[in-house]
């Protein structure tokens, strides 16, 4: 999937369907081949994993757990939950089942760039929030890596951009996981310790060399004071000054 870019425009949505690869076998970080590639079977922002937690037969009354409704079961189980006998509560998406074996996976688009490297401007991938942990790649090259399921993740890509068409990949891995299967990390809730996805927006950002990275707002009703505190970064070679 391409779509075009022009330099003057400041933000570039990159939503849509992305082609994916679930990583159902062993994991891997080498990007798949291409012929490895489900062509436009994700859609961002998404998770592609199913919940467990409301599953049920067809003409079942009520929706369980999927370790209730089949208590020796394992994962591989997610390989048989066809949807002409089974329903799923949460199913916002309608992927396949078999997805939902792993919380590994790798989703890719493309993006047509007429110059990526306008004097004095800078291109940044910003993602809103994916996870559980990701690995991002610019035209083949890691850009950078993020573990925290919440938190936006930005990163300058100006370097690893080129005109005409580029590939965006991301990698996405699960939790580090103890025998139990509990996350040997902070999950914050239900749905990061068993979800999986690019699951907000995901921007291409153009901006000037000096540029406003932060901006964070403290109020006070004691002194009824709002007071702005503003990170501005250089990304140029020459001092700069602003007001």
């Amino acid at each position: 999937m391409t779509i075009k870019f022009d330099p003057s425009d400041t933000l570039l949505c990159l939503n849509g369907w992305w082609d994916f690869h679930p990583d159902l076998a062993t994991a891997t970080q080498e990007v798949p081949t291409d012929n490895a590639w489900e062509s436009s079977a994700y859609l961002v922002p998404s998770f592609w994993t199913i919940p467990a937690h409301g599953v049920r037969r067809r003409g079942d009354t009520y929706f369980r757990t999927l370790k209730e409704l089949l208590p020796e079961s394992g994962d591989e189980i997610w390989e048989e939950l066809d949807r002409d006998n089974f329903e799923f509560l949460f199913d916002a998406f309608g992927y396949p089942p078999a997805w939902s074996t792993r919380r590994g996976g790798w989703a890719r688009r493309t993006f047509t760039l007429k110059n990526p490297t306008v004097p004095g401007r800078r291109l940044a991938l910003r993602f809103e929030a994916l996870g559980p942990r990701a690995t991002v790649y610019v035209n083949g090259r890691e850009a950078t890596r993020h573990n925290d399921h919440f938190l936006p993740l930005t990163v300058d890509v100006t370097e690893l951009l080129q005109p005409g068409e580029n590939t965006l990949v991301v990698r996405i891995d699960d939790f580090e996981r103890d025998a139990k299967g509990r996350a040997k990390a902070p999950c914050g809730n239900m749905m990061t310790e068993h979800q999986s996805g690019i699951w907000q927006d995901v921007w291409l950002h153009e901006h000037g060399n000096l540029h406003v990275d932060d901006m964070t707002i403290v109020t006070s009703v004691r002194e009824q004071r709002l007071r702005a505190r503003t990170e501005i970064v250089n990304q140029s070679q020459a001092s700069r000054s602003c007001q």
